[in-house]
């Protein structure tokens, strides 16, 4: 086919694609609002329940604190590790203070485009690359978290508990599907209408082929999964009336992290809540300690990226070295 002809067809294609896309993001607004009436309603017909979940003790909650803090700076150092190869003086707080502000937003792609703004203006990183190193560090987060259920999945066997069936296939079909896809990503095709999108898999499969970066990243990845892992099993622990609270909770922490591959409604909103109160109900809890426990979570996440957000741009601005070279 002629690049003439390959033109026409990709702008004949284009207006349908766009309108699909107008037409998905009502829905997903539609979505948001009939999950979070769910939820609402949910809790109101169990108000004696969701208040006897609220007493909860200032310790745990420093301690959810405390693990989404060491996992939100463990994802930043792989994320930075990695970026490093093609922006050599990256600056941590920068990005912290560009992705926090996204992510804070909670819109669809919020956080990638401020990242992909930031890198581009800054860095001069092109938005493919930023993208394929995004992507790669939410595969690998996705491989470790998946590991980690696995892991858990088993102690909880050893420990007696039973039908665990479903969780045992969710977290060995990520596993499976993750490293596929870090495998195989790199090795798209380079030509015809994936031309243009040539940076994608030849940034992915140099980052990947980059064996000693990647063992520093996997294992800063490691330590975010055993944070969150820990984080929301304490909280589930001291929520929800089961055997093994903490490692069960780790466990529905673990397979939850899957959600950040698909963004249903604006940040998961919704979404994330019930699928957590689901998994909790299929371990023994109940669904409103599930929708709290997810709710509670997601505060922490917030609390955590504020505030690393905040303190960022605080010691930016404090910096001499910074705010000579905003000036140039």
């Amino acid at each position: 086919m002629s690049s003439a002809a390959s033109q026409q067809c990709q702008t004949t294609a284009a207006p349908p694609l766009r309108s699909a896309s107008r037409l998905l993001k009502p829905a997903k607004w539609l979505v948001l609002v009939l999950l979070l009436g769910a939820f609402a309603a949910y809790l109101w017909a169990n108000q004696s329940e969701f208040q006897r979940l609220l007493d909860l003790s200032g310790i745990t909650v420093l301690q959810v604190v405390m693990g989404r803090a060491i996992a939100y700076l463990a994802l930043i150092g792989a994320t930075t590790y990695c970026l490093r190869r093609y922006a050599p003086n990256l600056n941590s707080l920068e990005f912290v203070a560009a992705s926090s502000a996204g992510t804070i937003l909670s819109l669809p792609g919020a956080a990638q485009a401020a990242k992909s703004a930031y890198l581009k203006g800054r860095h001069g990183v092109e938005v493919q690359r930023s993208l394929a190193i995004s992507g790669v560090i939410v595969v690998v987060a996705l491989s470790t978290a998946s590991l980690t259920a696995l892991i858990g999945l088993a102690w909880l066997e050893a420990h007696g508990m039973a039908n665990l069936h479903l969780l045992w296939l969710l977290s060995a079909c990520t596993l499976f599907g993750a490293s596929l896809i870090l495998i195989f990503a790199g090795r798209l095709p380079k030509t015809g209408r994936l031309q243009r999108f040539s940076y994608f898999p030849e940034t992915w499969a140099q980052v990947v082929g980059d064996h000693r970066r990647m063992l520093t990243v996997a294992t800063l990845l490691c330590v975010r999964s055993l944070s969150s892992f820990l984080a929301f099993g304490l909280l589930f622990a001291a929520l929800a009336n089961v055997p093994n609270g903490l490692v069960v909770g780790g466990v529905v922490d673990a397979l939850t992290f899957a959600l950040r591959l698909v963004m249903i409604t604006p940040g998961n909103l919704g979404v994330y809540e019930w699928v957590v109160a689901l998994l909790s109900s299929s371990v023994g809890s109940t669904l409103v300690t599930g929708l709290v426990c997810a709710a509670i979570y997601r505060a922490a996440g917030l609390l955590v990226t504020g505030s690393a957000g905040l303190i960022s741009v605080l010691l930016l601005g404090g910096s001499r070295d910074y705010r000579k070279e905003s000036v140039k």
